[in-house]
């Protein structure tokens, strides 16, 4: 199968089992001299759960990621889980299958945009592309937007279009459309 195959059938499949989610987390930590700093960090997960380990042992194998088993609950069928970590293995991911995405499209775009961040201190921009994510995967209302609506704006491109970066592989090219923040 060529690669533009793969990459269609693995966003048919993130589209049904995958997710796309931005995590915020509050720590503090202690220093030496026992004052304590306090703060928050932004985490963007890209993760598929399923019963089957074949078609997760395929996709480790042409897009790669990590492959673990979910903790079983009595009754559940085993269920494993692919984690796609890092800024560039989650880009590369993202891109290869964005142009295929018939559901999660608008997920994609605010995750993309979210891992481009990627050593920037900008934690209102980080809020600003949870908070759309959150709305995206009806994940409730959001206390810290007041649970006002996001405003998504995406080109009317057809199914048929395909994002060029993704087939030339220029991982620094910006994607057609783009989500409003």
């Amino acid at each position: 199968m060529s690669k533009q195959t793969n990459a269609a059938y693995l966003a048919g499949f993130m589209d049904g089992e995958g997710t796309f989610s931005i995590v915020k987390t509050h720590q503090v930590r202690q220093h030496v001299d026992g004052s304590k700093f306090k703060g928050i960090r932004y985490h963007m997960h890209v993760k598929i759960t399923n019963t089957d380990k074949k078609v997760l042992d395929w996709i480790v194998k042409h897009f790669g990621g990590q492959l673990s088993e979910r903790k079983r609950v009595e009754g559940e069928k085993r269920k494993w889980e692919l984690t796609i970590s890092g800024n560039h293995s989650m880009e590369n991911f993202i891109l290869s299958i964005l142009p295929y995405l018939k559901v999660k499209r608008a997920q994609a775009m605010v995750a993309l945009d979210f891992v481009r961040l990627h050593g920037q201190e900008v934690p209102e921009k980080r809020e600003k592309l949870r908070h759309q994510m959150l709305v995206l995967n009806n994940s409730g209302k959001s206390k810290d937007f007041n649970s006002k609506s996001v405003e998504t704006i995406t080109q009317d491109v057809s199914d048929d279009t395909m994002i060029e970066s993704v087939l030339i592989g220029d991982n620094e090219s910006t994607p057609v459309g783009t989500l409003a923040v």
